[in-house]
């Protein structure tokens, strides 16, 4: 269930903050095709995703899918975005994964708990 999705733009980059509790691949699709449109409509290529108000269940098949999902679904131009995902510090280990298979399955993105590390990944 998805409580809200925000987006504002800071310098350089889209800043979208989103607070949701995802308990299946259906609100993570939701969720995925709410944030690409905001992606699209604002033209940039840097983007922040603030996701520390999202819980979910530590399920790595889930992941999997949602990752497939992405692919399958999602416009191709995401996989050149300069994107950071800001996690809460429970969801770092899963996060880590998400990271890792994303990349390897030519989704790149990088996750971090602290937003000042995601801010700099970005300005680099």
């Amino acid at each position: 269930m998805i409580k809200y999705i925000n987006e504002k733009i800071i310098e350089n980059y889209l800043f979208i903050e989103s607070s949701a509790v995802i308990n299946n691949i259906e609100d993570w699709v939701e969720m995925d095709n709410i944030k690409s449109e905001l992606i699209f409509k604002s033209g940039l290529r840097n983007v922040i995703v603030d996701d520390r108000k999202v819980t979910h269940k530590e399920d790595y098949f889930l992941i999997c899918e949602v990752v497939k999902n992405m692919i399958d679904n999602l416009p191709i131009e995401l996989r050149t975005l300069r994107l950071a995902v800001i996690v809460n510090d429970e969801s770092k280990k899963i996060g880590n994964f998400w990271e890792t298979y994303s990349a390897n399955r030519g989704f790149p993105f990088r996750v971090f708990t602290d937003i000042n590390e995601g801010i700099a990944f970005i300005n680099k």
